[in-house]
């Protein structure tokens, strides 16, 4: 059993404070042009605060001004979808919890990208993880990298060519975004 004197432990919360203050101290914020839509459906253009280097914090909430009198911090129940500098959010439940997931490909089936960040021995660690959905559904699907060829090819079972290439490792889970505009660019081809 490992034991910790009240001053071991003040020091490691003092190391906890010490990086995460580090962290946040070199992150620059910027403001850029963007919009929210609200739970009523409502669009508003105006400026969002965003880190371009580390899009970390725009997955739990985002910091939004229509103009310099008016600023706010909206969390994931609270707005549909906001879009920041080319990239797009969009409020989802995962595990339970509604959050912001990013739009990495839109068409025939969603790709979206979400980030979590964990303390574990001083050290940040960043975890990603991809879902897909299907537009009308509200289900959320995690692609799991164990599970990757099984779940792409159920799921794309209706383009044979691109199921060929993902057997022959042309696409693999690191380049599940290229995988996902190319089955929407398909897709989108097949239509009219």
């Amino acid at each position: 059993m490992v034991r910790f004197s009240k001053a071991g432990i003040v020091a490691m919360g003092s190391v906890a404070i010490i990086v995460a203050t580090a962290t946040f101290a070199g992150a620059q914020s910027t403001l850029a042009k963007g919009y929210i839509i609200n739970n009523s459906g409502d669009t508003l253009k105006g400026l969002i605060k965003y880190n371009p280097k580390n899009d970390k914090g725009l997955f739990e909430s985002v910091s939004f001004q229509a103009n310099d009198n008016e600023k706010k911090a909206y969390h994931a129940n609270k707005l549909k979808e906001f879009s920041v500098d080319g990239s797009t959010f969009v409020s989802r439940k995962i595990d339970d919890k509604q959050v912001f997931i990013k739009r990495l490909s839109a068409g025939a089936i969603n790709l979206y990208q979400y980030k979590t960040e964990e303390l574990i021995m001083n050290s940040i660690h960043t975890y990603i993880d991809y879902y897909m959905e299907k537009p009308g559904s509200a289900e959320l699907v995690k692609i799991k990298e164990s599970k990757f060829k099984k779940q792409i090819s159920e799921l794309m079972s209706d383009d044979k060519n691109l199921i060929k290439e993902v057997e022959e490792k042309k696409y693999d889970y690191g380049k599940i975004v290229e995988l996902f505009e190319q089955y929407n660019k398909n897709k989108e081809g097949t239509k009219g």
